[in-house]
């Protein structure tokens, strides 16, 4: 299920909502991005999975930038790509400064 994080970092309330995120086994912190994308007739899949890793690279490193401020543990991201269906890890370059996070409860804002 989703989860919405706000970012205050700017002075304004950013939110972002992250399809999927889980902690393994091994204490590391999956954030899934799902993409209902499909795979162009002439393309090859692997080319595809590569551009749409480079498209939303930038939106993977802000969601691990706003998990990054709330826990100190590794953190990974990917692509779930429905259509296909194919998962695509998604390596990101150094991390952003840690914004200031809030998670969105219904019934409350808690800043961490």
């Amino acid at each position: 299920s989703e989860i919405s994080l706000s970012d205050y970092g700017s002075g304004f309330r950013k939110e972002s909502i992250i399809d999927r995120t889980f902690v393994d086994e091994n204490d590391v912190r999956w954030i899934i991005d799902y993409k209902t994308s499909q795979l162009p007739k002439a393309a090859k899949e692997n080319a595809f999975r590569q551009e749409q890793a480079e498209k939303y690279a930038p939106q993977l490193a802000r969601y691990a930038a706003l998990y990054r401020a709330m826990e100190n543990r590794e953190i990974r991201t990917a692509l779930f790509f429905t259509a296909l269906p194919a998962f695509h890890e998604v390596t990101l370059p150094a991390f952003p400064e840690s914004p200031k996070t809030a998670v969105n409860n219904p019934s409350q804002d808690t800043l961490f």
